[in-house]
């Protein structure tokens, strides 16, 4: 009997039109190392008799409730990801800045709304035999780069209504390179910072627990409080600014963008632009650890205005529309 291998391992998507009714995967992504971690659980409904000192696994045990939830990982690629980021904000809007001259460069523009979309169905290969998970929401998702060396990774929490097995399906990954850290710069009140790291999170405050009689399965998860969107910035301590907005609670605006390489005819390149129009620092833990560098991890939140909403994504590459 061969053995599942991790290297033959992917995640596929697909736009549900309606909840819970799986559909062929049509895009997909590489995992990361440890970045498999969607499962499904299933409750024993036990009796509570006080007769016998045991349980009966015939008559006094019934199958519960199923709860599909878990996280997936993965390094956000020039093109590939943008189904996958409709789901987590709830809205695009993609065009072409230069359709003449440049027919192929696409922008697509994610902004957060109200209700997400129907949702999704998401295919986990793990070699042995396929996972096709129904009913998929993104509940949160973190875009973090944990140090200069390394890629913009997400970091997505999934829940899900049930899933089945099947044979993989056969799949198509993009041929383009990942979003890096030496391509990012980060803006807070439009100056640049000398940043090691940073994370942005989209919680969007799904509930997990909508359920009735009557099935064993989760409904589909509602927003159930308010938007959050939390973030940090580890920076060098280089003057009190950052520290002055902390204190007088001042909306900034926080940027952070990756430029990646030219494509099409003109002077367009691959581009991923995070936004968060109305940002307030919450913490600022400025100390002095040794006799090196001073860096503070500064905590902030993101709010949003009657024009803005707490986060945009914009990506400027060759995927066209419709996503």
């Amino acid at each position: 009997m061969a053995i599942g291998l991790g290297h033959k391992s992917y995640i596929g998507f697909a736009d549900e039109s309606t909840w819970g009714t799986p559909v062929a995967r049509t895009k997909f992504l590489e995992l990361v190392t440890g970045g498999d971690g969607l499962a499904v659980k299933e409750e024993k409904i036990l009796v509570q008799g006080v007769k016998d000192i045991g349980v009966r696994g015939d008559i006094e045990v019934q199958q519960g409730a199923v709860s599909v939830e878990g996280s997936l990982t993965f390094e956000v690629p020039y093109d590939g990801a943008e189904k996958f980021f409709k789901h987590a904000f709830g809205s695009v809007a993609s065009s072409q800045p230069n359709a003449g001259t440049d027919p192929t460069v696409w922008q697509h523009i994610f902004t957060i709304v109200d209700a997400l979309p129907t949702g999704m169905t998401i295919e986990v290969n793990r070699d042995v035999t396929a996972f096709i998970y129904e009913g998929c929401k993104v509940n949160a998702m973190e875009c973090s780069v944990g140090g200069p060396t390394e890629l913009l990774r997400i970091v997505a929490d999934i829940l899900g209504e049930d899933v089945t097995t099947a044979s993989a399906t056969s799949p198509t990954f993009t041929s383009v390179n990942r979003f890096s850290a030496p391509q990012a710069v980060l803006l807070w009140n439009a100056v640049q910072l000398n940043v090691q790291q940073f994370s942005i999170k989209l919680d969007n405050k799904l509930d997990a627990d909508r359920r009735f009689i009557g099935t064993r399965l989760r409904s589909e998860p509602l927003r159930s409080g308010k938007i959050e969107i939390t973030g940090s910035f580890v920076a060098e301590f280089d003057s009190t600014s950052q520290y002055t907005d902390f204190r007088n609670g001042t909306n900034r605006i926080l940027k952070v963008t990756f430029t990646g390489p030219s494509i099409g005819v003109l002077t367009q390149k691959y581009t991923c632009l995070l936004e968060c129009n109305v940002s307030q620092i919450m913490d600022y833990p400025v100390s002095v650890d040794d006799e090196g560098r001073i860096t503070v991890e500064i905590q902030f939140r993101a709010f949003r205005d009657a024009t803005n909403n707490e986060l945009k994504l914009t990506l400027t590459n060759l995927t066209a529309s419709p996503i």
